[in-house]
């Protein structure tokens, strides 16, 4: 079942939309080693058996779903140029806090929201202004919330798990151009085939518009607010005879903001060489800062699924690399704020990631998974302060350097039965095992117990009891030592 509740247009009000097909977007996807036999035979296509064979490594049992589709996206006003995050917004229980922190709340949790793509999770990067994921790549999303079985943890609030577009034996393609006020224009294009037993989908998109971030002022048209934005992605599946299939799936983002202006505010501090005789502070306008954000997002995954007999596994490996630079108007911020700080935040991790099912007997179905992350984070500051002589800041700035880093790992393991007792009454049982090592060292058993009831045709009763556990993220470095800005 699809349920969706109605959110408000976006800021964006789109003047043109063009798209081009060179064939029919999407068809069924066949693959080129399924013939059929007869005019009445019923083909399911490799692609498809391999995403039911995905469905029962990871199911859902006890959990409330609620999915958004294709044809969904396409209905929205910006159809698959609309943000990531505004999509998501169509879903019960997501909120977002403010259109620059791109943050949302999920079920009034801040954050703490699990992302996969195809059954894989991803490790958590560095956050920024920008969308990492790019619409145009979403086939559909799950997002999974109530008491999550075992095969969830770490960040509980909420699963969204999407399923990517692929390849299908037709090749085509789609060119697609959006124009909008505020000089927004946003082109993409996209390419699907196959060659042999490799199908593959390919694509990129590239925006740009000058209300990148939210408007601080009252004003129509913002100053200083241009963002330019680049994604890329790409699916690629190579498939042995009918029981298995490698993937690798690959993404990009590129992101870069300026910090817009509010024009007509006070000096705070006054600035060797900016001095202004008549009040003493320095006359630097503030609607002439310069304070710039620059965004990148990397990740590749490399996937093996196979299917024998009554079992499913999928084993997989990732990288992902994040980096946010934020570059300050030096002169500016001293003289408005009496900081102007050059900040980095980057984050590289490494993981593998196992899952696997067997039917043990019609009535029982045994799950298990491990997953393993190793995650490097760096902070590193340089900021341009006032020293104090006798409580009175000084005219001139000295550099403080503040930086860590910081190697962490985080181990998991599940295991859990899903017993069919009737054909009404399913109850999924296990427990989980995770622990973290970085900042801290914590370990924990989590016990789960999910029940589901058809009462009838059209009423389901779910319940269910998880027991959480949520380390704290380690990209929220902290500062050395407040005792440097003691100055």
């Amino acid at each position: 079942m699809q349920r969706f509740i109605a959110h408000a247009i976006p800021y964006k009000l789109s003047l043109f939309l063009a798209s081009i097909l060179t064939t029919s977007a999407y068809p069924t996807l066949i693959h080129a080693t399924d013939k059929p036999k007869s005019e009445n035979t019923v083909i399911i296509s490799a692609p498809e058996r391999f995403k039911h064979a995905r469905t029962e490594l990871l199911p859902n049992i006890g959990t409330t779903v609620y999915s958004i589709d294709q044809r969904f996206i396409d209905s929205m006003s910006q159809g698959d140029n609309t943000p990531f995050n505004e999509v998501l917004l169509h879903l019960p229980g997501i909120a977002r806090d403010s259109k620059a922190s791109g943050s949302l709340h999920i079920r009034d949790d801040h954050g703490n929201a699990q992302y996969r793509i195809n059954g894989i999770e991803l490790p958590e990067g560095i956050s920024g202004f920008g969308q990492s994921i790019d619409t145009h790549f979403v086939n559909n999303v799950d997002f999974v919330t109530g008491a999550l079985p075992a095969q969830y943890g770490l960040r509980t609030a909420g699963i969204i798990d999407i399923q990517t577009k692929e390849g299908n034996i037709k090749p085509g393609g789609r060119i697609g151009l959006q124009l909008a006020n505020y000089n927004h224009a946003e082109s993409s294009a996209e390419v699907f085939g196959s060659v042999g037993a490799l199908n593959y989908y390919l694509s990129g998109s590239y925006l740009r518009n000058s209300i990148g971030i939210e408007n601080p002022t009252a004003r129509r048209k913002p100053i200083h607010d241009d963002t330019r934005q680049t994604k890329s992605f790409g699916n690629l599946s190579y498939y042995f005879e009918d029981d298995s299939r490698v993937s690798l799936l690959f993404g990009t983002y590129n992101g870069h903001f300026q910090i817009p202006n509010n024009p007509d505010q006070t000096a705070q501090f006054s600035l060797t060489g900016f001095s202004n005789i008549d009040t003493g502070f320095n006359n630097i306008p503030s609607s002439s800062l310069k304070d710039e954000q620059e965004e990148t997002n990397r990740f590749v995954v490399l996937a093996y699924q196979k299917t024998f007999g009554d079992v499913n596994f999928q084993l997989s490996s990732y990288h992902q690399f994040s980096r946010v630079l934020f570059k300050p108007d030096i002169f500016g911020d001293l003289v408005y704020n009496g900081v102007a700080t050059h900040a980095l935040r980057s984050s590289s991790s490494n993981g593998l990631q196992f899952d696997v099912s067997y039917k043990l007997s019609q009535n029982h179905t045994f799950r298990s998974g491990l997953a393993f992350n190793r995650q490097h984070t760096d902070s590193n500051n340089r900021s341009q302060v006032f020293p104090l002589s006798d409580g009175v800041p000084s005219a001139d700035p000295i550099t403080i350097l503040d930086e860590s880093s910081k190697l962490g790992t985080t181990s998991s393991f599940y295991l859990q039965d899903q017993w069919s007792i009737s054909r009404l009454l399913t109850v999924n049982y296990g427990v989980r095992y995770d622990r973290i090592s970085a900042y801290i060292e914590e370990q924990q058993w989590s016990p789960r117990v999910n029940l589901a009831f058809q009462a009838t045709e059209n009423t389901a009763l779910h319940a269910g009891y998880s027991r959480y556990f949520n380390p704290p993220s380690q990209k929220l470095l902290s500062q050395n030592s407040i005792n440097k800005y003691d100055k």
